[in-house]
């Protein structure tokens, strides 16, 4: 029976505007903002035939009818068939539920999900025909439609809830044509009575199925598919999902997705989309071309004078590379800047790093004694060897001997003292200071205000290490001798 247009009450607020309205007596949810419809009316008062419009008008605007909500039908015991718009894309929970006089129901290819319990208890309803759209069939979707005697699920279906068949008395026959078994456990359907009518090309994979496995008639029928095949370039690189079997003019999804350290750059034949859709027309592969990520690996050294280090440069992800510090004479590798003191050292390329080989000047303990001093003792040798323009003066302790023959009876700091060569006047490092220049230093760096000439710098030891005429200098801890213009300054950093 149709029904006048009867606009009922419309709610409008500041930010959003709803409104329910009736048209042949079912009511419907609008929403302005997205232009929306859904059948939510769970009036058991319909009979006969209906059919949905895909649109209705409200306040001069246009809505799609979008869904059928939970329950929107449930208990309509007269109502014999259905006609759902190509608007609508899901039927909700308990939908049809009780509609015993439902005989037929047509579900068109925009359909992607039929809720729980949407046709249970319709007792009339002898088959149904489920569109290629549909890909989820809700718990105990079709329990108690006792009249029901086939059901055919689609190759879009991946997965059917519990007991979605339960208490289907007269269902023979169920017709799956899934190339991949659909998830399901217990559907409810009698496996010793009931024949499972399946592809061909997936007959073994039904049959290994920890459900459809226990059908004990399992036939199969001849169904076109077509093979869609995605792999990918490199297992290890990223994977690939979206093939399978399809019918002939189905859309496909391809996606890449790539591991960590790699990245997705085309497929086999060319297009970069990803995801992307194919229409699949006949047997075809696609492959997913990855590659690895490229890092840069910098290496540098704390002070170019006192050494060098291998590698370095852009490197694929997961590379193997080994770096080596190499200490100039007069210095030692001490370690890397993150801390570690392997030399040579082998990294795993993973990200954008940089390593500094750190070095020092290279120093030396001698820790000598006599095991059994009553038995005897321990002589060392020192000798002061000037560089060219000084002489040694003497020892600080005031032994002039060089070489110096040392007797060891307990520890023993001693320096060289030098001067001016050419018989000038011995050099009191503790006092001499270079006129010419303000030396300083700062948190372990050295400054040389005012050099008018290069200077020269040499360790404790008497070795060169530096000749130049820098403003500031980085330098290990240490003793040093500045050396400029005939004058000499000791510093300690």
């Amino acid at each position: 029976m149709k029904k006048t247009l009867l606009l009922l009450v419309a709610l409008i607020t500041a930010t959003i505007a709803f409104a329910k309205t009736e048209i042949n007596g079912i009511y419907y949810n609008l929403n302005n903002y997205n232009q929306t419809a859904e059948v939510t009316s769970n009036s058991n008062e319909y009979s006969g035939d209906i059919i949905i419009p895909e649109k209705v008008t409200y306040n001069s605007t246009e809505y799609s009818v979008t869904s059928i909500g939970s329950y929107a039908f449930s208990g309509c015991s007269s109502l014999t068939s259905i006609t759902i718009p190509n608007s609508v894309t899901s039927i909700g929970d308990g939908a049809f539920s009780n509609c015993k006089s439902l005989t037929s129901i047509t579900i068109p290819n925009s359909v992607t999900s039929i809720g729980g319990g949407a046709f249970a208890s319709c007792t009339s309803l002898t088959s149904i025909t489920i569109p290629n759209s549909v890909t989820s069939i809700g718990n105990s979707a079709f329990e108690g439609c006792s009249s029901l005697t086939s059901i055919t699920i689609p190759n879009s279906v991946t997965s059917i809830g519990y007991e979605a068949f339960y208490n289907c008395s007269r269902l023979t026959s169920i017709t799956c044509l899934g190339s991949t078994p659909p998830k399901a456990s217990d559907l409810g359907a009698n496996t010793s009575t009931c024949t499972l009518i399946v592809p061909k090309v997936a007959y073994s994979s039904y049959l290994r199925h920890a459900y459809w496995g226990q059908f004990l008639n399992i036939e199969t029928i001849d169904v076109d598919y077509k093979k869609l095949t995605a792999i990918t370039n490199n297992d290890e690189w990223g994977v690939v999902e979206g093939g399978g079997y399809y019918d002939n003019g189905d859309e496909a999804t391809l996606t890449a997705t790539a591991n960590s350290g790699y990245r997705f750059v085309k497929w086999s034949d060319e297009v970069t989309d990803n995801p992307r859709t194919v229409v699949v027309t006949q047997d075809s592969t696609f492959t997913a071309i990855f590659e690895a990520n490229t890092f840069a690996i910098t290496t540098s050294v704390n002070d170019d004078a006192m050494g060098s280090v291998t590698e370095g440069g852009e490197y694929t992800y997961g590379a193997e590379i080994t770096l080596t510090a190499t200490a100039n004479s007069g210095y030692r590798f001490t370690q890397w800047s993150d801390g570690n003191t392997e030399n040579p050292r082998t990294i795993i390329v993973t990200e954008n790093k940089t390593y500094t080989a750190e070095f020092e000047v290279e120093t030396f303990t001698i820790t000598t004694a006599s095991e059994v001093p009553s038995m005897g003792g321990v002589k060392v040798t020192l000798t002061a060897e000037p560089i060219e323009g000084f002489e040694f003066v003497e020892w600080t302790d005031g032994n002039t001997d060089n070489p110096r023959i040392l007797t060891l009876t307990e520890n023993i700091e001693v320096y060289a003292r030098f001067q001016i060569a050419q018989g000038g006047n011995p050099v009191d490092l503790e006092t001499s200071k270079i006129s010419s220049a303000n030396i300083y230093t700062t948190n372990g760096t050295l400054h040389i205000e005012g050099a008018t000439e290069n200077y020269h710098i040499l360790d404790a030891a008497g070795r060169l290490i530096y000749s130049g005429n820098a403003t500031t200098l980085q330098l290990p801890r240490g003793i040093y001798l500045i050396t400029m213009d005939g004058e000499v300054e000791k510093i300690v950093l």
